[in-house]
């Protein structure tokens, strides 16, 4: 059984199934709930990460080859993740999970500085590790993440973890 197979399965059996959205504030709400538990990143910054990535659009893909809502870059950082099959990454709740535990590696990786986990998520932590400073296109992707977390605080009718 693959390490995504898993996933899926403990999902299923978390009465989260992959394929409908849950929850009335965002799509696939109750797959970001248990994502953001799982891997103790704060929901609201998951969601603005999928919202600034894809406009929660399970099927979206990139011109740089990232797919699904959190728009998981194939195949390098799915293979990273342990994903096996591109059409894996088109399963909501199995791409919001990795989506999170990618940010929760890229979080410790940089000692908790969103912004530069941000930036790494965006632009790659290889580039960003050797980097002084963060590109220009980079620090607008963290700027917009920012601004749709702002917005997400603001009119969430769901728990927030304030955790940083």
């Amino acid at each position: 059984m693959t390490h995504a197979t898993t996933i899926m399965l403990t999902l299923v059996l978390l009465g989260i199934h992959p394929l409908v959205a849950a929850g009335p504030a965002y799509p696939f709400q109750s797959c970001f709930e248990t994502a953001s538990a799982l891997h103790d990143v704060p929901l609201d910054l998951m969601l603005a990460v999928a919202a600034t990535e894809s406009n929660w659009d399970p099927n979206a893909r990139s011109h740089a080859n990232a797919h699904g809502i959190m728009q998981i870059q194939w195949p390098g950082t799915a293979r990273h993740l342990g994903v096996e099959r591109l059409a894996e990454l088109y399963e909501p709740c199995l791409n919001i999970e990795l989506g999170g535990r990618y940010l929760r590696e890229l979080l410790d990786r940089h000692d908790g500085d969103t912004t530069w986990a941000l930036a790494s998520y965006n632009y790659g932590p290889t580039r960003i590790a050797t980097s002084p400073t963060l590109p220009k296109g980079a620090l607008r992707y963290v700027a917009t993440v920012k601004a749709h977390r702002a917005t997400i605080r603001a009119r969430s009718r769901i728990e927030l973890s304030s955790a940083e």
